[in-house]
Protein backbone atom coordinates (compact mmCIF):
# COMPACT_ATOMS: atom_id res chain seq x y z
CA UNK A 1 0.00 0.00 0.00
CA UNK A 2 1.43 3.14 -0.93
CA UNK A 3 1.75 5.60 1.91
CA UNK A 4 -0.66 8.51 2.30
CA UNK A 5 -0.32 12.33 2.82
CA UNK A 6 -2.60 15.24 3.90
CA UNK A 7 -1.53 18.36 3.41
CA UNK A 8 -3.98 20.98 5.89
CA UNK A 9 -4.58 24.37 6.24
CA UNK A 10 -6.73 24.07 9.28
CA UNK A 11 -9.94 25.84 9.87
CA UNK A 12 -10.87 26.56 13.68
CA UNK A 13 -13.51 24.28 13.71
CA UNK A 14 -12.14 21.12 12.79
CA UNK A 15 -8.98 21.71 15.51
CA UNK A 16 -11.84 22.46 18.30
CA UNK A 17 -13.93 20.02 16.99
CA UNK A 18 -11.71 16.97 16.55
CA UNK A 19 -10.33 17.06 20.08
CA UNK A 20 -13.67 17.71 21.34
CA UNK A 21 -14.53 14.52 19.50
CA UNK A 22 -11.72 12.49 21.19
CA UNK A 23 -12.45 14.06 24.72
CA UNK A 24 -15.98 12.85 24.71
CA UNK A 25 -15.38 9.33 23.49
CA UNK A 26 -12.23 8.70 25.56
CA UNK A 27 -12.32 10.65 28.45
CA UNK A 28 -15.73 12.52 29.37
CA UNK A 29 -17.87 9.80 30.69
CA UNK A 30 -15.42 8.28 33.49
CA UNK A 31 -14.96 12.11 34.80
CA UNK A 32 -18.58 12.80 34.66
CA UNK A 33 -19.15 9.67 36.72
CA UNK A 34 -16.84 10.68 39.67
CA UNK A 35 -18.33 14.44 39.67
CA UNK A 36 -21.95 12.45 39.39
CA UNK A 37 -20.89 9.85 42.10
CA UNK A 38 -18.95 12.47 44.48
CA UNK A 39 -21.55 14.98 44.34
CA UNK A 40 -24.31 12.34 45.10
CA UNK A 41 -22.17 11.76 48.30
CA UNK A 42 -22.07 15.53 49.07
CA UNK A 43 -25.60 15.62 48.98
CA UNK A 44 -26.93 12.79 50.84
CA UNK A 45 -24.72 13.15 53.87
CA UNK A 46 -26.07 16.63 53.43
CA UNK A 47 -29.69 14.98 53.52
CA UNK A 48 -28.73 12.45 55.73
CA UNK A 49 -27.00 15.33 58.56
CA UNK A 50 -29.84 17.92 58.42
CA UNK A 51 -33.33 15.85 58.15
CA UNK A 52 -34.50 12.76 60.30
CA UNK A 53 -34.07 10.22 57.53
CA UNK A 54 -31.24 8.43 59.91
CA UNK A 55 -34.02 8.39 62.71
CA UNK A 56 -36.17 6.98 60.24
CA UNK A 57 -34.08 4.19 58.48
CA UNK A 58 -33.69 3.07 61.85
CA UNK A 59 -36.78 3.18 63.26
CA UNK A 60 -36.38 6.13 65.92
CA UNK A 61 -38.67 8.82 63.98
CA UNK A 62 -41.71 8.92 62.04
CA UNK A 63 -41.17 11.13 58.31
CA UNK A 64 -43.71 11.97 56.12
CA UNK A 65 -43.05 9.64 53.19
CA UNK A 66 -43.90 11.88 50.60
CA UNK A 67 -41.51 14.65 52.19
CA UNK A 68 -38.84 12.12 51.66
CA UNK A 69 -38.94 11.01 48.35
CA UNK A 70 -38.57 14.26 47.47
CA UNK A 71 -35.77 15.04 49.50
CA UNK A 72 -34.03 11.89 48.31
CA UNK A 73 -34.57 12.56 44.56
CA UNK A 74 -33.03 15.65 45.22
CA UNK A 75 -30.31 15.13 47.03
CA UNK A 76 -29.76 12.22 45.30
CA UNK A 77 -30.07 12.58 41.28
CA UNK A 78 -31.07 16.03 40.67
CA UNK A 79 -28.39 17.65 42.37
CA UNK A 80 -25.68 15.52 41.21
CA UNK A 81 -27.25 15.69 37.53
CA UNK A 82 -27.12 19.87 37.37
CA UNK A 83 -23.30 20.07 38.94
CA UNK A 84 -22.55 16.97 36.23
CA UNK A 85 -24.37 19.04 33.97
CA UNK A 86 -22.27 22.59 34.24
CA UNK A 87 -19.09 20.43 34.91
CA UNK A 88 -20.08 18.98 31.30
CA UNK A 89 -20.27 22.74 29.73
CA UNK A 90 -17.33 23.14 31.64
CA UNK A 91 -15.22 20.80 30.00
CA UNK A 92 -16.81 21.21 26.53
CA UNK A 93 -15.42 25.44 26.45
CA UNK A 94 -12.38 24.63 27.63
CA UNK A 95 -11.57 21.42 25.33
CA UNK A 96 -13.02 23.65 22.18
CA UNK A 97 -10.86 26.46 22.68
CA UNK A 98 -7.99 24.03 21.67
CA UNK A 99 -6.99 25.50 18.34
CA UNK A 100 -5.93 29.14 19.90
CA UNK A 101 -4.34 27.25 22.28
CA UNK A 102 -2.18 25.10 20.06
CA UNK A 103 0.06 27.80 17.71
CA UNK A 104 1.03 25.03 15.55
CA UNK A 105 -2.59 24.54 14.06
CA UNK A 106 -2.16 27.94 13.09
CA UNK A 107 0.16 27.19 9.71
CA UNK A 108 -0.18 24.27 6.83
CA UNK A 109 0.92 20.83 8.14
CA UNK A 110 1.84 17.49 5.90
CA UNK A 111 0.81 14.06 7.68
CA UNK A 112 2.33 10.80 5.53
CA UNK A 113 0.62 7.94 7.26
CA UNK A 114 2.60 5.11 5.90
CA UNK A 115 3.55 1.28 7.36
CA UNK A 116 6.50 2.82 9.77
CA UNK A 117 4.27 5.19 11.37
CA UNK A 118 3.03 9.15 10.85
CA UNK A 119 5.43 11.59 9.46
CA UNK A 120 4.82 15.24 10.54
CA UNK A 121 5.87 18.25 9.12
CA UNK A 122 4.76 21.38 10.13
CA UNK A 123 6.28 25.36 11.26
CA UNK A 124 7.94 24.17 14.30
CA UNK A 125 9.80 20.65 13.27
CA UNK A 126 9.20 17.73 11.24
CA UNK A 127 9.21 14.55 12.45
CA UNK A 128 7.92 10.85 12.62
CA UNK A 129 5.79 9.21 15.44
CA UNK A 130 5.94 5.23 15.37
CA UNK A 131 2.43 3.58 15.41
CA UNK A 132 3.21 2.07 18.96
CA UNK A 133 3.26 5.86 20.22
CA UNK A 134 -0.43 6.34 19.33
CA UNK A 135 -3.24 4.57 21.10
CA UNK A 136 -5.98 5.10 19.42
CA UNK A 137 -8.53 6.99 16.71
CA UNK A 138 -11.05 8.15 16.49
CA UNK A 139 -13.30 9.16 13.44
CA UNK A 140 -16.09 11.21 13.16
CA UNK A 141 -17.83 12.41 9.88
CA UNK A 142 -15.62 14.52 8.87
CA UNK A 143 -12.02 14.01 10.40
CA UNK A 144 -9.85 11.07 11.49
CA UNK A 145 -8.55 11.83 15.07
CA UNK A 146 -5.16 10.35 16.05
CA UNK A 147 -4.02 10.06 19.80
CA UNK A 148 -1.39 10.12 21.29
CA UNK A 149 -2.23 11.52 24.57
CA UNK A 150 -4.97 13.71 26.05
CA UNK A 151 -3.12 16.88 25.06
CA UNK A 152 -1.55 15.51 22.20
CA UNK A 153 -4.41 14.84 18.88
CA UNK A 154 -3.40 14.59 15.41
CA UNK A 155 -6.44 16.06 13.25
CA UNK A 156 -6.83 14.53 9.79
CA UNK A 157 -9.75 16.13 7.81
CA UNK A 158 -11.21 13.86 4.95
CA UNK A 159 -11.19 16.99 2.89
CA UNK A 160 -7.74 16.71 2.18
CA UNK A 161 -7.54 13.58 0.35
CA UNK A 162 -9.09 12.66 -3.06
CA UNK A 163 -12.16 10.93 -2.44
CA UNK A 164 -13.68 7.98 -1.01
CA UNK A 165 -11.20 5.27 -1.72
CA UNK A 166 -8.87 7.09 -0.32
CA UNK A 167 -10.60 7.34 2.62
CA UNK A 168 -11.26 3.73 2.94
CA UNK A 169 -7.37 2.98 2.37
CA UNK A 170 -7.02 5.13 5.18
CA UNK A 171 -9.55 3.82 7.46
CA UNK A 172 -8.12 0.51 6.86
CA UNK A 173 -4.54 1.16 7.60
CA UNK A 174 -5.17 3.23 11.03
CA UNK A 175 -7.37 0.50 12.23
CA UNK A 176 -4.63 -2.14 11.52
CA UNK A 177 -1.99 0.20 13.15
CA UNK A 178 -3.68 1.67 16.52
CA UNK A 179 -5.02 -0.29 19.30
CA UNK A 180 -8.73 1.46 19.49
CA UNK A 181 -10.53 2.23 16.39
CA UNK A 182 -13.92 4.03 17.34
CA UNK A 183 -15.93 5.21 14.01
CA UNK A 184 -19.08 7.44 14.23
CA UNK A 185 -22.10 5.72 14.96
CA UNK A 186 -23.80 7.88 12.00
CA UNK A 187 -23.58 8.04 8.52
CA UNK A 188 -20.62 9.00 6.64
CA UNK A 189 -22.09 12.42 4.96
CA UNK A 190 -20.74 13.68 1.50
CA UNK A 191 -17.60 15.40 1.66
CA UNK A 192 -15.77 18.44 -0.87
CA UNK A 193 -12.51 16.43 -1.35
CA UNK A 194 -9.57 19.04 -2.22
CA UNK A 195 -6.90 17.14 -2.11
CA UNK A 196 -5.64 18.22 -5.43
CA UNK A 197 -2.66 20.72 -7.48
CA UNK A 198 -0.03 19.39 -5.03
CA UNK A 199 2.68 18.24 -6.89
CA UNK A 200 5.23 17.55 -4.08
CA UNK A 201 6.21 17.83 -0.80
CA UNK A 202 9.44 16.45 0.91
CA UNK A 203 9.94 14.21 3.65
CA UNK A 204 12.98 14.19 5.84
CA UNK A 205 14.73 15.62 2.83
CA UNK A 206 13.63 13.30 0.56
CA UNK A 207 11.46 14.33 -2.87
CA UNK A 208 7.98 13.15 -2.88
CA UNK A 209 5.56 12.80 -5.40
CA UNK A 210 2.00 13.64 -4.67
CA UNK A 211 -0.42 11.85 -7.29
CA UNK A 212 -3.62 9.83 -7.81
CA UNK A 213 -2.29 6.50 -6.18
CA UNK A 214 -1.00 8.34 -3.09
CA UNK A 215 2.61 9.51 -3.18
CA UNK A 216 5.86 7.41 -4.22
CA UNK A 217 9.24 8.43 -2.90
CA UNK A 218 12.14 9.21 -5.58
CA UNK A 219 13.11 5.43 -6.04
CA UNK A 220 9.78 4.56 -6.40
CA UNK A 221 9.14 6.38 -9.60
CA UNK A 222 12.79 5.78 -11.20
CA UNK A 223 11.93 1.97 -10.28
CA UNK A 224 8.86 2.61 -12.21
CA UNK A 225 10.66 4.19 -15.29
CA UNK A 226 9.41 7.60 -14.89
CA UNK A 227 10.88 9.86 -16.90
CA UNK A 228 12.41 12.86 -14.99
CA UNK A 229 14.11 16.29 -16.46
CA UNK A 230 17.62 17.13 -16.37
CA UNK A 231 16.56 19.96 -13.46
CA UNK A 232 14.04 17.90 -11.78
CA UNK A 233 17.01 15.08 -11.27
CA UNK A 234 19.63 17.30 -9.89
CA UNK A 235 17.41 19.11 -7.85
CA UNK A 236 15.60 15.88 -6.08
CA UNK A 237 19.15 14.47 -5.49
CA UNK A 238 20.08 17.64 -4.37
CA UNK A 239 17.35 17.25 -1.60
CA UNK A 240 18.06 13.01 -0.72
CA UNK A 241 21.63 14.04 0.17
CA UNK A 242 20.69 16.87 2.40
CA UNK A 243 18.25 16.14 5.72
CA UNK A 244 16.64 19.82 7.22
CA UNK A 245 18.92 21.25 8.89
CA UNK A 246 22.00 19.46 7.70
CA UNK A 247 23.67 21.69 5.48
CA UNK A 248 27.29 20.24 5.16
CA UNK A 249 29.46 17.20 5.01
CA UNK A 250 28.97 14.53 7.83
CA UNK A 251 31.66 14.48 10.57
CA UNK A 252 32.48 12.16 13.04
CA UNK A 253 32.85 15.47 15.89
CA UNK A 254 30.96 18.43 14.73
CA UNK A 255 30.78 20.95 11.88
CA UNK A 256 29.92 24.57 11.20
CA UNK A 257 27.06 24.30 8.82
CA UNK A 258 27.64 27.10 5.56
CA UNK A 259 24.97 29.54 4.30
CA UNK A 260 25.03 28.66 0.35
CA UNK A 261 24.96 24.83 0.17
CA UNK A 262 21.09 24.42 0.11
CA UNK A 263 19.50 27.30 -1.51
CA UNK A 264 15.85 25.70 -0.91
CA UNK A 265 15.93 26.29 2.45
CA UNK A 266 14.35 29.24 4.52
CA UNK A 267 16.98 31.92 5.35
CA UNK A 268 16.99 30.57 9.23
CA UNK A 269 17.42 26.78 8.39
CA UNK A 270 20.85 28.20 5.93
CA UNK A 271 23.16 28.32 9.48
CA UNK A 272 23.90 26.37 12.28
CA UNK A 273 25.85 24.02 13.96
CA UNK A 274 25.77 20.01 14.01
CA UNK A 275 27.57 17.74 16.70
CA UNK A 276 27.37 14.10 16.45
CA UNK A 277 27.15 12.83 19.78
CA UNK A 278 28.64 9.48 21.11
CA UNK A 279 27.92 9.27 24.83
CA UNK A 280 30.49 8.68 27.24
CA UNK A 281 29.56 6.29 30.41
CA UNK A 282 28.12 8.73 33.00
CA UNK A 283 27.17 11.61 30.94
CA UNK A 284 23.55 11.25 30.63
CA UNK A 285 23.45 9.85 34.30
CA UNK A 286 25.05 12.73 35.56
CA UNK A 287 22.44 15.06 33.68
CA UNK A 288 19.61 13.11 34.98
CA UNK A 289 20.62 13.24 38.60
CA UNK A 290 21.15 17.08 38.38
CA UNK A 291 17.67 16.89 36.65
CA UNK A 292 15.95 14.89 39.21
CA UNK A 293 17.09 16.89 42.20
CA UNK A 294 16.42 20.38 40.82
CA UNK A 295 13.40 19.62 38.77
CA UNK A 296 11.43 16.03 39.34
CA UNK A 297 11.85 15.52 42.98
CA UNK A 298 10.40 19.30 43.91
CA UNK A 299 7.49 18.25 41.27
CA UNK A 300 6.94 15.05 42.98
CA UNK A 301 6.98 16.71 46.43
CA UNK A 302 4.26 19.65 45.41
CA UNK A 303 2.34 16.22 44.20
CA UNK A 304 2.28 14.47 47.37
CA UNK A 305 1.66 17.63 49.37
CA UNK A 306 -1.28 18.18 46.61
CA UNK A 307 -2.85 15.72 48.15
CA UNK A 308 -2.84 16.83 51.71
CA UNK A 309 -3.75 20.03 49.98
CA UNK A 310 -6.96 18.79 48.38
CA UNK A 311 -7.87 16.69 51.53
CA UNK A 312 -7.89 19.11 54.27
CA UNK A 313 -10.46 21.65 52.63
CA UNK A 314 -12.25 19.43 51.18
CA UNK A 315 -13.09 17.49 54.48
CA UNK A 316 -13.96 20.90 56.05
CA UNK A 317 -15.92 21.95 53.23
CA UNK A 318 -18.18 18.58 53.55
CA UNK A 319 -17.99 18.82 57.16
CA UNK A 320 -19.48 22.36 56.88
CA UNK A 321 -22.13 20.85 54.34
CA UNK A 322 -22.96 18.25 56.66
CA UNK A 323 -22.89 20.28 59.63
CA UNK A 324 -20.47 18.47 61.33
CA UNK A 325 -17.85 21.06 61.80
CA UNK A 326 -15.34 18.50 64.06
CA UNK A 327 -14.74 15.97 61.14
CA UNK A 328 -11.38 17.66 59.81
CA UNK A 329 -10.45 16.69 63.97
CA UNK A 330 -12.64 12.90 63.91
CA UNK A 331 -11.07 12.10 60.51
CA UNK A 332 -7.33 12.73 61.71
CA UNK A 333 -8.21 11.42 65.42
CA UNK A 334 -9.47 8.18 63.57
CA UNK A 335 -7.66 7.81 60.60
CA UNK A 336 -4.30 9.43 61.28
CA UNK A 337 -2.18 6.46 60.79
CA UNK A 338 -2.97 6.54 56.86
CA UNK A 339 -1.14 9.70 56.78
CA UNK A 340 1.64 8.56 58.54
CA UNK A 341 2.20 5.16 56.32
CA UNK A 342 1.85 7.18 53.49
CA UNK A 343 5.31 9.22 54.32
CA UNK A 344 7.40 6.36 53.51
CA UNK A 345 5.38 5.13 50.85
CA UNK A 346 5.96 8.83 49.01
CA UNK A 347 9.65 8.20 49.78
CA UNK A 348 9.90 4.49 48.08
CA UNK A 349 8.22 6.22 45.40
CA UNK A 350 10.93 8.60 44.58
CA UNK A 351 13.42 6.28 45.24
CA UNK A 352 12.00 4.11 42.49
CA UNK A 353 11.78 7.02 40.37
CA UNK A 354 15.14 8.19 40.54
CA UNK A 355 16.19 4.60 40.27
CA UNK A 356 14.03 3.72 36.91
CA UNK A 357 15.85 7.54 35.53
CA UNK A 358 19.00 5.84 35.85
CA UNK A 359 18.36 3.28 34.43
CA UNK A 360 16.87 4.88 31.34
CA UNK A 361 19.49 7.19 31.09
CA UNK A 362 22.12 3.75 31.44
CA UNK A 363 20.13 2.17 28.26
CA UNK A 364 20.68 5.93 25.70
CA UNK A 365 24.45 5.64 26.84
CA UNK A 366 24.49 1.69 26.02
CA UNK A 367 22.52 2.55 22.70
CA UNK A 368 24.63 5.38 21.80
CA UNK A 369 28.24 3.20 21.81
CA UNK A 370 26.72 -0.02 20.78
CA UNK A 371 26.81 -1.67 24.25
CA UNK A 372 23.08 -2.10 24.41
CA UNK A 373 22.28 -6.21 24.88
CA UNK A 374 19.15 -5.93 23.28
CA UNK A 375 21.25 -4.93 20.13
CA UNK A 376 23.57 -6.91 20.06
CA UNK A 377 26.11 -7.06 17.23
CA UNK A 378 24.62 -3.70 15.41
CA UNK A 379 26.61 -1.11 15.10
CA UNK A 380 26.50 1.85 17.02
CA UNK A 381 23.95 4.82 17.23
CA UNK A 382 24.83 8.13 17.74
CA UNK A 383 22.88 10.87 18.20
CA UNK A 384 23.16 14.00 16.07
CA UNK A 385 22.13 17.16 16.94
CA UNK A 386 21.43 20.68 14.71
CA UNK A 387 21.04 23.80 16.55
CA UNK A 388 20.02 26.36 14.49
CA UNK A 389 18.58 29.49 14.02
CA UNK A 390 15.22 27.67 13.32
CA UNK A 391 15.34 25.14 15.95
CA UNK A 392 16.99 22.01 17.27
CA UNK A 393 17.14 19.23 15.27
CA UNK A 394 17.93 15.46 16.63
CA UNK A 395 18.67 12.63 14.19
CA UNK A 396 18.70 8.96 15.40
CA UNK A 397 19.50 6.27 12.88
CA UNK A 398 16.62 6.91 10.10
CA UNK A 399 14.69 8.97 12.67
CA UNK A 400 14.53 12.83 12.33
CA UNK A 401 12.91 15.10 14.41
CA UNK A 402 13.23 18.82 14.94
CA UNK A 403 11.67 21.54 17.60
CA UNK A 404 11.51 24.84 17.09
CA UNK A 405 12.92 26.77 19.94
CA UNK A 406 9.38 27.92 21.99
CA UNK A 407 9.26 24.68 22.38
CA UNK A 408 12.18 24.93 25.08
CA UNK A 409 11.70 26.01 28.75
CA UNK A 410 14.98 26.30 29.44
CA UNK A 411 18.84 25.51 29.36
CA UNK A 412 20.69 24.49 32.14
CA UNK A 413 24.33 24.81 31.11
CA UNK A 414 27.21 22.98 33.28
CA UNK A 415 30.99 22.62 32.67
CA UNK A 416 30.45 19.59 30.52
CA UNK A 417 26.90 19.78 29.21
CA UNK A 418 24.36 21.90 27.95
CA UNK A 419 20.59 20.38 29.06
CA UNK A 420 17.69 21.55 27.07
CA UNK A 421 14.24 21.43 29.02
CA UNK A 422 11.45 20.92 27.00
CA UNK A 423 7.93 19.61 26.89
CA UNK A 424 5.01 20.75 28.99
CA UNK A 425 6.84 22.69 32.01
CA UNK A 426 10.25 21.68 30.85
CA UNK A 427 9.84 17.70 31.74
CA UNK A 428 11.63 15.86 29.06
CA UNK A 429 15.81 16.99 28.37
CA UNK A 430 17.94 17.03 25.96
CA UNK A 431 21.66 16.24 27.03
CA UNK A 432 25.06 17.83 24.73
CA UNK A 433 27.74 17.06 25.97
CA UNK A 434 30.44 20.60 25.22
CA UNK A 435 33.21 18.11 24.53
CA UNK A 436 31.26 17.12 20.89
CA UNK A 437 31.92 20.65 19.54
CA UNK A 438 35.31 20.31 17.47
CA UNK A 439 36.27 23.76 17.68
CA UNK A 440 35.81 26.21 20.60
CA UNK A 441 34.25 28.74 17.86
CA UNK A 442 31.68 26.69 17.37
CA UNK A 443 30.79 25.84 21.26
CA UNK A 444 30.68 30.19 21.68
CA UNK A 445 27.83 29.92 18.69
CA UNK A 446 25.77 27.17 20.58
CA UNK A 447 25.96 29.25 23.92
CA UNK A 448 25.32 32.58 21.58
CA UNK A 449 22.25 30.46 19.84
CA UNK A 450 20.63 28.94 23.30
CA UNK A 451 21.35 32.32 24.78
CA UNK A 452 19.15 34.14 22.28
CA UNK A 453 16.62 31.40 21.67
CA UNK A 454 15.61 30.15 24.67
CA UNK A 455 13.83 32.15 27.28
CA UNK A 456 16.07 31.02 30.44
CA UNK A 457 19.22 29.98 30.49
CA UNK A 458 20.65 28.94 34.01
CA UNK A 459 24.65 28.46 34.72
CA UNK A 460 25.12 25.77 37.10
CA UNK A 461 28.63 25.60 38.82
Amino acid sequence: MSDIAFYVKYRPEEVNDGYWAVYKRLLLPGQLLSVFFVSFLVAEGYAYSTTELGDYIFGAAAIDEGQLLVAVLIAGVGIPSIVTGLVALLIESRVRNSYESRPNFHFPIIYVLGQNGLNITFASGQGTLDWSHLNACVETAYQFCLVAGPQDVFVLPKRCLTGDEEVKAVRHLIASKVRTYLRHSGKDLPIKYEKAGIAAISVEGSGVEVGDEGIKTESQSYAQGEPKGEDQSNSDQSSSDQSPGDCGQSSAGGETLGVELDPSLPPGLKTGVAVEVIYREGEVQGAEKIYFFRKRLPILSLQYLAFLGWLLPSTFAVGFIWGKSDLVYELFQNYGWVFTFALPVYALHAVYTYLLVLGRARLSEAMSDGRNPRTEGQERMPFVFELTEEGCGLRAAERYAVLAWWHFEEVWETKETFMLLFGRRGRAMYVIPKRAFPERIGLAYAHNLLSRKVRKLLVLE
